[in-house]
């Protein structure tokens, strides 16, 4: 154990038990990063790309991923989380067509989200159905 904890290691700590024990985690996801950045495969894409103009307005975000939480260097293992962004926008959305149309199918497509109209986010542990009140 180290002798001390920065306040990251303590706010990692706080989250990791939350989420552990079944709680929503709400916060601001710029406290995290400005930009979000992510992969996408191409399937998942084409829907959107083929909807005029759908790629330009906010969109709402799930995230399912294996997560750690990293406390005085060493990492604990969450498990699956899912992230519910309310509201963010493609940063670059007019590459996006061309990134689709240039990918091979099952290819990832990474993009770039910024904020749109809230940076809310919720976190919890498990899939999406399995959100707590």
């Amino acid at each position: 154990m180290p002798e001390e904890l920065s306040n990251d290691d303590l706010e990692a700590i706080w989250t990791a038990d939350q989420l552990l024990s079944g709680h929503l985690v709400e916060g601001s996801w710029q406290i995290y990063s400005p930009v979000l950045t992510t992969s996408v495969a191409r399937e998942a894409l084409e829907s959107i790309v083929e909807t005029a103009g759908a790629i330009e307005k906010p969109l709402s975000l799930w995230l399912k991923q294996e997560e750690k939480s990293t406390v005085a260097g060493h990492e604990l293992p969450l498990g699956l989380v899912t992230t519910h962004i309310f509201s963010a926008r493609l940063v670059e959305p007019h590459l996006v067509a061309d990134r689709v149309a240039a990918a091979d199918t099952g290819e990832m497509i990474t993009l770039t989200f910024a904020a749109a109209n809230s940076d809310t986010l919720q976190r919890w542990c498990g899939q999406p159905e399995e959100r707590p009140e």
